[in-house]
């Protein structure tokens, strides 16, 4: 019989646990240091602590939800992986040059957050796809997978991001790009910019596929340990993890799409905070302001009125605390 759900928060400092015994109808917490060259060490040490006062096993558990800020740190700290941006021919510095927008004009010595691509890891792709979605011309088959291959020969990375002008009208170019990629290297992770972002502005879409790129085989390789632990534990439930909308996926939904795990933590906390707030005021809507500080970094939001405004993007790993421009635009 499955009685237990499970809830883990990987953060900088410390991971934490909530135990629901549904039996019992209990409620348990824990809470052990964070193992950040092994993030996984500390998730299980600390289901060792629940096994002892709780009675707790992993094949007694249904659900394992679980939220992480492995991905938004590796993004803040550089500690992603290096991947091959493939993008149209003419447009190789896009990522690099962004608006061209100085957040703060009387800084003399601005500074802008380090590019997470690499000159020598970019390969030009003729091909255009014009803005209202008409295909000008298809890429070539046999220059591109080349190019691939002589890449992938020289420098091992099997990490890909495909971004191509106005795919987001027609992505026909991108999906073949990303098919043949699939075909010459099995073992690719393809990030294909109008899967990760189908909207307009093609920078803000090209980066957001870039930190896709940059954390997908991370996040592949830690999904697949815990797997393979929980599974050697009795675990056959369900694994899920939380994203930037506060509500947790399908774990295969995630390591597609890590891009959407960033500002995770902080997002749920909001809607806790808008949970407990509706019950302190008896159901009425307050004003709230909820604060959340973490190893690493610290989020705050209002609700006002009992309401969370949603936005379509956010700015991670900026220069300038509270500046605006002053990171990337996601």
């Amino acid at each position: 019989m499955k009685r237990f759900s499970i809830s883990v928060d990987t953060g900088g400092t410390f991971t934490d646990f909530v135990l629901l015994d549904r039996e019992r109808g209990s409620v348990t917490t824990s809470k052990v240091l964070t193992t950040p060259s092994a993030p996984d060490d500390a998730i299980f040490e600390g289901f060792d602590h629940l096994a002892a006062e709780a009675d707790f096993e992993l094949v007694h558990c249904d659900t394992f939800l679980h939220a992480t800020t492995l991905i938004t740190n590796a993004v803040i700290e550089r500690k992603g992986q290096d991947f091959i941006l493939l993008y149209t021919q003419g447009f190789g510095t896009m990522l690099e040059t962004g608006r061209e927008h100085r957040y703060n004009l009387s800084d003399l010595r601005l500074s802008f957050p380090e590019p997470i691509t690499r000159h020598q890891l970019k390969i030009a792709v003729r091909e255009r796809v014009l803005a209202d979605g008409t295909v000008h011309e298809a890429p070539a088959r046999e220059t591109v997978v080349s190019r691939v291959r002589a890449l992938v020969d020289e420098t091992g990375i099997t990490n890909f991001a495909v971004c191509f002008l106005h795919s987001f009208r027609n992505p026909a170019n991108e999906n073949a790009v990303a098919a043949w990629l699939a075909e010459a290297v099995p073992e690719a992770f393809v990030s294909v910019s109008h899967v990760v972002a189908p909207l307009q502005r093609e920078y803000e879409r090209w980066l957001t596929c870039a930190v896709n790129a940059y954390t997908k085989p991370m996040l592949g390789q830690y999904v697949r340990q815990i797997q393979r632990r929980a599974g050697e534990a009795g675990f056959n439930g369900r694994l899920m993890l939380m994203t930037s909308s506060g509500l947790p996926l399908p774990v295969e939904h995630c390591v597609e799409l890590p891009v959407r795990l960033i500002e995770s933590g902080p997002a749920a906390g909001v809607l806790a905070a808008r949970e407990i707030a509706a019950r302190n005021y008896d159901g009425e809507a307050g004003t709230v302001l909820a604060y959340d500080m973490g190893g690493t970094t610290a989020k705050g939001s209002f609700l006002v009125g009992g309401r969370v405004e949603v936005k379509s993007g956010l700015e991670v790993a900026r220069e300038g605390a509270f500046a605006v421009g002053s990171g990337f635009p996601l």
